[in-house]
């Protein structure tokens, strides 16, 4: 009798999962046009953004489940006929709108909600290109021979991503600014925030209350507000006529939509000859508008001097690259969101029903499992799996449950794990990990602009002197920094993160409930709490989680008192100043969906398992190089087992392989895939450290969100609740080892102590630090922009896989990327796969330069 399937995810089918069907409706970049293609059930209509009469009847005929648009046009009409036409069909999947770039204007958003299409847009992504084209625009033309310009006034009318980055340009010249928006007169303490945003100074920036003291005030003038027709601040017609009156100075560059000046605004700025103006939008809206004006002045055939109608903004290299990683980021999460569902309907249905039966507690796994074959199945060739941690073995065990037979997993560390600085990520840290929605997200956010190029005494993440990098680290690092001033990307790669984590959980729910006898002696701590050691931080922590997670709740200082006496709160008083809380001090705290668990405990019940299934895993086997044999390659037995990968151990033995799945990142992946793969270089390593220390008293795991270079502290307890494990710390290793007695590997050890000391209360009379029982280093793969990577690699003919760069989460999303990839094995290649490829455009400059 065989294990009974699971159905959804854990199937045993090798049918890739239907896929959504995808409409995009607006022009992409030559290279995304080309990834698109390679997926099935899209559709590239971009000759529908000039036609917006036929979106609806393509949108009837071809009854996709997502649209994505640029400026199109989408009415009430023509979403109410794609509802109708989908669900006709008794198709009951979710329908999306993708709006590719920033204002809703052209779409009937109350007529989608009508029938419950999810509209998303993609808003800041393009931002920092537009914003190079205003200040094109605005300031090069106003440079004197030697390249500076005199200190002018630069008026802002809106204070977003794009007018943001103006201000600081324009403030790095030495010109003044003066800007309104509505949140930055009405709030002093958004203005403050503003200014930290953007890294200004309060002395170069003046905060007008209203639009006409901006016009009034200033020599150039920048317009940078969405289209609005409702709300507390409609901005249709913002801009009249008596403002452009009212404008003192010499030119007015636009990038909003040109409803948000009212005709007579437009007549007045062409009529004022000497007054230079541009607008630049998409062409849709352009050409009419330039038809207005020709046929207001009907005594001209072409636009007076001075006054440009232009669609450049969008054209300028990387804009396009830009929106598009946005787009499919969004198809990615919706996708994810789709396979989170599948696996939240299964565990509703009670997966444990189908689960195998019931036997004796202490009935060995191999006995259990001793039904299923070592060897079997329709495989020709073996799937080898590089790397024995947590991704790596609970792929071979994803990989085993839905079908797949001859298996193996090749693991370098050795079997004892005496050593830790042997082992890899899994095993080479303390014996804790904590898995929650939010556990890895990109750590590139606007705060860590600065965080690589200061060591860890200094709040930051330099472990390495600067001019000891190579190209590639030094390109890892720029993409790392870039990422940073890209919040619009940034925040929407974190929605994918975070779903990704979603199905890593769910996942691990399904796998427990599959194989309850395997994990029955793990222990979970359950409902984590994450404390934050600020108000400004528990308020931001409060708003991230309770988004997120709908069952999150916040905790108060009290409460963590209660419940985790030895932690010390703000409401200890034991700060020097009475009127604040010491730096230490936990404020308050969220508690989300999620648990704790021992790694090394749940590692070794799943490779367990994976053992009892029949996949053998060999310890002490680490993998030099690969090689491709086959249609013309090199090595021995070609012609009998063409299109094979040998790899080459250690030791100089060899052995061939069907598919070889690469988990591991680093120096290691370089050196398994090649210089030439898209992924080498994207992973580097970056250093965590952690302790083991006596509990205590603390009864349950929780989270503590310190400052750089510490980051998010996990405090884990062992199995019996006898020590407690703390982790956290960042280091940037790039691709090196950490050197023995490092000084900074010190500083950053020093700085998680301190922190951890000053968390726990000592109990009554007892002096001096907490005694530490064990110090570790780990480390963890990363990359710049926060999510794994997914790559079938050419040179192998797609044969090697690479899963990697887990960003300290791979706990959490070790089944998520298993789900990922064994559809990706299948053939089921969709968006997510797109967006995790390693030739994104945030990873590009990583990649390992090619020798000539």
């Amino acid at each position: 009798m065989s294990t009974p399937a699971e159905p959804g995810i854990y199937s045993r089918s090798r049918r890739p999962r239907p896929t959504r069907r995808i409409l995009v409706a607006t022009g992409v970049s030559e290279s995304t046009r080309l990834s698109l293609t390679s997926l099935p059930l899209v559709w590239l209509r971009a000759d529908l953004a000039a036609t917006p009469a036929a979106l609806s009847g393509a949108l009837s005929t071809l009854r996709p489940h997502t649209l994505v648009v640029g400026a199109n046009p989408v009415d009430a009409s023509t979403i109410a006929t794609w509802a109708t036409a989908v669900r006709a069909q008794n198709d009951h999947n979710k329908l999306l709108i993708i709006r590719r770039g920033t204002s809703l204007a052209a779409i009937d958003c109350d007529a989608a909600a009508h029938h419950d299409v999810t509209v998303v847009n993609t808003p800041e992504v393009n931002a920092r290109h537009i914003a190079r084209f205003v200040l094109d625009a605005l300031l090069i033309a106003q440079a004197g021979p030697a390249g500076l310009a005199a200190p002018l006034t630069v008026g802002l009318i809106g204070a977003g991503s794009i007018n943001g980055r103006v201000a600081r340009a324009a403030a790095a010249q030495g010109h003044r600014v003066l800007v309104h928006t509505p949140s930055l007169a009405a709030d002093p303490q958004a203005r403050v925030s503003w200014l930290a945003e953007h890294v200004l100074t309060a002395a170069a920036v003046t905060f007008a209350p209203d639009i006409d003291a901006v016009c009034a005030g200033s020599d150039l003038l920048s317009v940078a507000v969405p289209l609005t027709v409702g709300g507390a601040h409609p901005t249709r017609g913002l801009v009249g006529a008596e403002q452009v009156k009212a404008f003192i100075g010499s030119r007015i560059v636009t990038i909003c939509e040109p409803e948000v000046l009212t005709e007579d605004a437009v007549t007045d700025a062409y009529a004022r000859r000497e007054l230079t103006v541009v607008i630049d939008n998409a062409p849709g809206l352009i050409d009419p508008l330039r038809r207005q004006i020709l046929d207001r002045f009907p005594d001209s055939t072409v636009l007076r001097p001075g006054f440009t109608l232009s669609s450049a903004a969008m054209r300028i290299p990387g804009c396009a690259e830009d929106l598009d990683q946005a787009v499919l980021t969004v198809v990615a999460s919706s996708e994810i969101a789709d396979l989170v569902t599948g696996l939240d309907s299964n565990l509703a249905a009670g997966a444990a029903a189908v689960a195998p039966a019931a036997r004796s507690a202490r009935e060995p796994l191999a006995d259990r499992y001793a039904h299923n074959p070592r060897h079997h199945g329709s495989d020709p060739a073996e799937t080898v799996i590089i790397g024995g941690g947590i991704v790596g073995l609970t792929i071979a065990l994803s990989l085993h449950t839905a079908g797949w037979r001859n298996l193996r997993v090749l693991d370098a560390a050795p079997a004892d794990r005496t050593d830790p600085k042997r082992q890899g990520t899994t095993y080479g840290g303390t014996d804790g990990r904590h898995l929650s929605l939010t556990e890895t997200v990109p750590h590139a956010d606007a705060s860590r602009r600065t965080v690589l190029a200061r060591p860890p005494r200094d709040g930051g993440w330099q472990l390495r002197d600067p001019v000891t990098l190579s190209d590639t680290e030094r390109d890892w690092v720029a993409a790392f920094e870039g990422f940073t001033d890209r919040p619009g990307l940034r925040a929407l790669t974190a929605d994918l993160a975070i779903g990704i984590n979603r199905l890593g959980l769910r996942g691990w729910e399904t796998l427990f409930a599959r194989y309850p006898h395997a994990f029955e002696r793990l222990r979970r701590d359950a409902r984590l709490p994450r404390c934050y050691l600020s108000a400004a931080d528990l308020a931001a922590g409060t708003r991230l989680q309770t988004t997120v997670d709908a069952t999150a709740s916040v905790l108060s200082p009290d409460e963590i008192a209660l419940r985790w006496p030895a932690l010390v709160t703000a409401t200890d008083g034991l700060a020097e100043d009475p009127n604040q809380p010491p730096p230490a001090a936990v404020h308050g705290a969220v508690e989300v969906d999620g648990y704790a668990v021992n790694i090394h405990q749940l590692a070794d019940a799943v490779r367990d398992l994976v053992v009892a299934v029949g996949v053998p895993v060999h310890s002490g086997s680490p993998v030099r190089c690969l090689r491709q044999v086959g249609n013309g390659g090199s090595g021995h037995g070609c012609e009998s087992h063409p299109n094979e990968v040998e790899l080459v151990l250690s030791d100089g033995t060899t052995r061939r392989a069907g598919t070889v799945i690469v988990t591991v990142g680093g120096r290691d992946l370089v050196a398994l895939v090649g210089a030439d793969a898209a992924s080498s270089g994207t992973v580097q390593h970056v250093l965590g450290v952690s302790l083991t220390m006596p509990n205590p008293g603390l009864r349950h795991a929780l989270k503590v969100h310190a400052p750089d270079p510490v980051g998010v502290v996990n405090i884990t307890l062992s199995p019996d609740s006898a020590v407690i494990h703390a982790s956290g710390g960042f280091g940037y290793l790039g691709l090196a080892r950490p050197r023995a007695g490092d000084p900074r590997v010190a500083e950053l050890m020093a700085a998680l102590e301190e922190t951890v000391g000053r968390l726990l209360a000592r109990p009554p009379g007892s002096a001096g630090p907490h005694p530490v029982l064990d110090r570790r280093t780990c480390e963890r793969p990363m990359t710049p922009d926060g999510l794994p990577v997914l790559e079938a690699v050419d040179a192998f003919g797609g044969r090697v896989v690479v899963a990697a760069g887990t960003n300290a989460g791979g706990t959490v999303q070790a089944p998520a990327l298993a789900i990922l990839l064994r559809d990706l094995l299948n053939g089921g290649r969709g968006g997510v796969h797109l967006a995790l490829g390693p030739d994104r455009i945030s990873l590009r400059s990583t990649r390992v330069p090619v020798p000539t």
